[in-house]
This record gives structure tokens, sequence and C-alpha cells, in this order.
């Protein structure tokens, strides 16, 4: 009787490591990962409806600023001016109040200046209070990440702050969540 318990017990957490081994497999890299506020992990992917493929996705390139992404075919990319870039479906029109439902802004880090140093208010806009569903540390491509999750402003947004060498990249979308999650994962620099 003994026997028989530890053997079936041994097969539920060997199910269970599979489980676990498949799942991870399959979505590996489907997701950003990273520290939050709260000191907890967290998976930008996770809040993803569904696995996006970008396979068949267009590239947009930006040799100027060393950086390009993936965006799906039926979605244009406009310059706003020569920091900004507008990422929107066909359709949509750009103007005063319409940027894109996805928006890149170069902005330049001076003097080694963190994150935490230009976003909180003193320098450039105040993403850390104005985040009401928190912000995460992430990882893209090696550099330091901000998610910020559900910015107040004129429209509710959510922010990515990429911290490279010599500049910040702020990335932000107030529609489809799930094309600007399959955006950031296809960020390379």
């Amino acid at each position: 009787m003994k026997k028989s318990i530890i053997i079936i017990g041994i097969i539920i957490i060997l199910t269970l490591i599979g489980g676990v081994v498949w799942y991870w497999q399959k979505y590996q890299g489907a997701s950003i990962k990273g520290q939050g506020n709260d000191g907890q992990s967290s998976d930008v992917g996770n809040q993803q409806s569904e696995i996006i493929n970008t396979k068949d996705w267009q590239t947009y390139r930006n040799e100027e600023y060393g950086f390009n992404f993936k965006y799906p075919q039926e979605w244009q990319v406009e310059n706003l001016n020569k920091r900004s870039i507008g990422v929107f479906p066909f359709g949509k029109i750009q103007g005063i109040e319409y940027n894109g439902d996805v928006v890149f802004f170069i902005r330049d880090r001076i003097n080694g200046q963190d994150i935490e140093d230009v976003y909180n208010g003193s320098i450039g806009p105040e993403l850390f209070k104005s985040a009401t569903g928190g912000y995460s540390q992430i990882n893209i491509q090696g550099n330091k990440a901000i998610y910020f999750k559900n910015v107040m402003g004129l429209m509710p947004s959510d922010i990515v702050i990429v911290a490279l060498k010599n500049k910040f990249i702020e990335i932000s979308a107030n529609n489809h969540y799930d094309i600007f999650r399959a955006i950031l994962n296809s960020l390379k620099f």
C-alpha cells in the first residue's frame, strides 16, 4: 500500500514537472520578464489574451537611433518628427490629438541619468506616481526598461521606457495592448 502511494505521488510530481517544462518551452521568448515594484517577478506576456505570431509582420528600421521592430502588415509607420514615430492601423489618420496606437519617442540621456532620475517629475513626466496599474522593471535586449501600466493622462496608456547608452526610448500605447506587447518583444537594438 505504501509503495503504491509513493509511486502515485512520483507520477503526479513528474506529470506536473512535465507540464511546466512543456509550457515554458512553448511560450519561452513570447514575453518580457522583470521585477515588479512590489518585488515580485512580472511577465508582460502573461497579460496577452493570445500569443501573436509576428512571423509575417513588416520590419521598421531606424538607422539614426539604431533600433528596429516588427509591426502588423495592415498597419503603417509614420515619422511624426525627427524624434517621434507613430504606428497605427490603416484608415486612422494622425493629427494633433492622435499620434498612433503605439508611439515611439527618443529622448537624450544626459550625464548617465537613469530612468528614475528623469521620469520622477523633476525633468520628465512623473510616471512612477501616475501609473495607476503600477510599474515593473524589465529587460529588453539586455537594456534596463520600466513598464508603466495604466498611466493617467489625456488617455490612459501603458508606457515602456528603455534606457540605452545615450538615449531613452519611450514607447506608449493607448489601444491594442496585445500588439504593443508583441512590438516590444520584437524590438532590437
